[in-house]
């Protein structure tokens, strides 16, 4: 029965030979002392390549993103190039039916080697692998507290997190429309209260009341996990989200009726209706960004915006 484990796609090429097994390393392997040492190399030093043909599955639900599956590619076959001996197979998953496929697969047995996965559907499958030592070593002294305690689920560390966690969800702005509005583009919004007034000077309307310009742009269309993911970031600020979030603790059932969940739903709805500061006919917010129809948005790390100050967003609690 093939078993999970939750990997960062930028450890991909050092870690995979661990979860292969094995203890012999080849003569084609490259020697540590003609390459930079792997982190798997540091963290475990009595770890040796093994010799054994050795075939690798990873899943990925990433492909919206221009360039990442041909990246996997690129990685795979580099890491051939020094380790003969291993094949890595990367499978993309269409991201609107990813929990099925994961479900069907964890059913079925056939859950691949390594993926980039959601720790909720793994661990409601019962399909991950909890991190040997060395990978908590190295998550502990690399990794921010807040992006270690996201690794840990009852105490129990399954892999490793996204670096858009890590990094944290940031808050990407126009500095041009903030000098606009009179704001200084280097003294951002830090809280909650903060975020609304700068919306609201940033928003503008036409003679008959139309927005022209949003304060802020959220995320309201396309598939279902791309809106939850983007809007739990601004949900997190109302709740401790080290006692529980998207699940309760045993991972049985949902926590979306939670208290905190409610008061991000309302200041969703707020923005909107009350604050008057973004609605629902404005394109997707990269898009909204770059045309300049909104001034301000919340977006993974990863995202890249020409012309945006990035900032990290605090707690707003």
């Amino acid at each position: 029965m093939k078993k999970l484990i939750m990997v960062l796609l930028a450890v991909l090429v050092s870690f995979s030979p661990l979860f292969a097994g094995g203890q012999e390393e080849t003569a084609e392997v490259a020697s540590a002392e003609d390459r930079e040492k792997t982190p798997i190399e540091i963290y475990n030093p009595g770890f040796v390549f093994p010799s054994e043909r050795i075939v690798l599955d990873y899943w990925h639900a990433m492909d919206s993103r221009p360039g990442f599956h041909d990246l996997l590619l690129q990685i795979a076959e580099d890491y051939s190039a020094i380790h003969p001996n291993v094949t890595i197979n990367i499978r993309k998953i269409p991201n609107a039916q990813q929990r099925t496929v994961w479900a069907a697969a964890f059913e079925s047995n056939s859950a691949p080697d390594v993926c980039f996965v959601e720790a909720q559907v793994g661990l409601l499958n019962k399909g991950l692998l909890p991190a040997p030592d060395w990978a908590l070593k190295m998550m502990e002294e690399n990794f921010t507290p807040f992006a270690l305690s996201l690794s840990k689920i009852q105490d129990t560390s399954y892999g490793w997190i996204s670096s858009e966690i890590d990094s944290g969800q940031m808050l990407y702005y126009r500095k041009d429309l903030f000098r606009e509005a009179g704001l200084d583009p280097e003294d951002p919004p830090e809280t909650i209260e903060e975020l609304i007034e700068y919306a609201e000077k940033l928003t503008k309307f036409d003679d008959k009341g139309n927005m022209t310009q949003a304060g802020i742009a959220l995320r309201y269309a396309g598939g279902a996990q791309g809106i939850g993911d983007k809007f739990s970031k601004i949900a997190a600020a109302f709740m401790d989200t080290s006692k529980k979030f998207f699940y309760n603790t045993d991972y049985t059932d949902v926590n979306l009726d939670g208290a905190g969940w409610v008061k991000g739903a309302e200041f969703f709805q707020d923005l909107v209706f009350k604050y008057k500061v973004t609605n629902t006919a404005l394109p997707i917010p990269i898009e909204a960004l770059g045309q300049g129809l909104a001034a301000m948005t919340f977006r993974a790390v990863s995202c890249r915006l020409a012309r945006m100050r990035i900032i990290l967003m605090p707690s707003m609690a």
